[in-house]
C-alpha cells in the first residue's frame, strides 16, 4: 500500500518503525485523516505526542489528561505536588523539577508492576481523549512544521 505525501512525510521524518508502518498498512491506512480514525490507541498516542502535532494548549490539556489518569496512584508527595501545579496552571520551579528528577529516578528503580494492569486502560482513555478533543488537523500540524 502507498500512503499519501502527508503520512509519508510524517512517518519518515518521526522515523517510524516497521511495525508501525505494517500495522498501518494491514489496517488500509494510507492518509493521516484515516489514521487518526482508525489507528491503533497506541500509534494514535505516538502520532499524536510527535513534536509540533499538538500546539501547547493542546499539549497541555493532553498531559494533564493524561497525568489525572494515574493520579490515584501517586503516592508521592513530589509527584503530587508537580500534578497540583499543572493543574493549577502554576509555573514549576527549578526546585520542582530537581524533586521530580529523583522521584522519576527512583520510580525507575521500583517495580512498576502495580501500574501495568491499568496501562491498558488508560491507553484507551488516552485515545479516545485525543480523537474527541482534537482532530486529524493535529497530524496535519506536525507535517506542515517539518515542510517549513
Amino acid at each position: 500500500m502507498t500512503f499519501d505525501l502527508a503520512l509519508k512525510t510524517f512517518l519518515e521524518y518521526f522515523k517510524a518503525d516497521e511495525d508501525l508502518v505494517y500495522r498501518l498498512s494491514s489496517f488500509g491506512i494510507n492518509t493521516l485523516s484515516k489514521a487518526w480514525h482508525v489507528a491503533d490507541d497506541l500509534d494514535l498516542i505516538w502520532m499524536a505526542t510527535r513534536p509540533g502535532a499538538m500546539n501547547l494548549i493542546e499539549n497541555r490539556a493532553y498531559t494533564l489528561f493524561s497525568l489525572n489518569l494515574i493520579s490515584q496512584h501517586l503516592s508521592d508527595p513530589r509527584a503530587k505536588n508537580i500534578l497540583t501545579k499543572l493543574n493549577a496552571a502554576e509555573n514549576l520551579t527549578k526546585k520542582d523539577m530537581e524533586e521530580w528528577d529523583s522521584w522519576n529516578n527512583e520510580k525507575k528503580e521500583s517495580s512498576l508492576a502495580a501500574t501495568a494492569a491499568s496501562t491498558s486502560e488508560s491507553v484507551k482513555k488516552q485515545a479516545e481523549f485525543l480523537r474527541k478533543s482534537f482532530d486529524c488537523s493535529v497530524l496535519y500540524n506536525a507535517v506542515f512544521s517539518i515542510l517549513k
